[in-house]
């Protein structure tokens, strides 16, 4: 299996998503903004914008949107929003991947 030359970045919001339903969603919008001025430093200290893929599952899904929207140094090119039933879908689009395939659904 080939190697890809990638940086990853998990964005750990669990303190403010195993709350109360309504809490959590009021967290979104926060955890999105900071997620945005993440990529905006990364920007700001050499990385391209358009080389980022956002992915959110669930709650997380509307934080990419946010994230995306926050992006002030240009456009993300990828944003992927990932509900619970189609998990598998993820799953065989990062093994495509892997191979060094395109995968979109």
């Amino acid at each position: 299996m080939a190697a890809l030359d990638v940086n990853v970045i998990c964005v750990d919001w669990g303190v403010g998503a195993f709350v109360l339903y309504h809490t959590a969603v009021a967290n979104v919008h926060k955890v999105g903004a900071f997620t945005g001025k993440l990529v905006n430093w990364l920007v700001d200290q050499g990385s391209s914008v358009d080389r980022f893929h956002i992915v959110g599952h669930s709650l997380g899904s509307h934080i990419t949107g946010i994230a995306g929207r926050s992006v002030t140094q240009g456009k993300v090119s990828y944003i992927t929003g990932i509900i619970k039933l189609y998990i598998w879908i993820l799953i065989k689009c990062a093994s495509e991947i892997l191979k060094n395939k395109f995968c979109q659904v």
